[in-house]
């Protein structure tokens, strides 16, 4: 299948999905699932939708949350998009975000250590 095709077929499914969550997902106050990347396997079996999570302390919980719905989201893709074949739907916790923050944090923190050593008196 060609590559723009799989790509159509993404945010497609992408944008049915992000209706469909801010419609229906029932989420604990103040938390929101943000769908990051969706990749939809060239024989059309399954699609993996990577999710952001916040707060981070109810991603796991919402990741199971999502999991255990999957089905229903398959119906709802199943009756929304025309393809031959409606990908099942998997989800995985998309942590591009909090490692890149991590990653930031650390820089941070060579770069204060790194202006500490310049002022504090080197002995030989």
């Amino acid at each position: 299948m060609p590559v723009d095709r799989m790509d159509r077929i993404n945010e497609l499914i992408r944008r049915q999905l992000s209706e469909l969550f801010a419609r229906e997902l029932d989420l604990p106050h103040e938390s929101f699932v943000t769908i990051t990347r969706v990749n939809t396997s060239r024989d059309l079996s399954v699609c993996t939708i990577s999710v952001s999570i916040a707060p981070d302390d109810a991603a796991k919980e919402i990741l199971q949350y999502l999991e255990k719905r999957a089905v229903f989201f398959h119906h709802v893709l199943n009756e929304k998009i025309t393809l031959r074949k409606i990908p099942k739907v998997r989800f995985t916790l998309d942590t591009t975000e909090r490692h890149a923050a991590r990653i930031e944090q650390l820089l941070n923190d060579i770069a204060k250590d790194g202006s500490q050593d310049k002022t504090s008196p080197h002995t030989p």
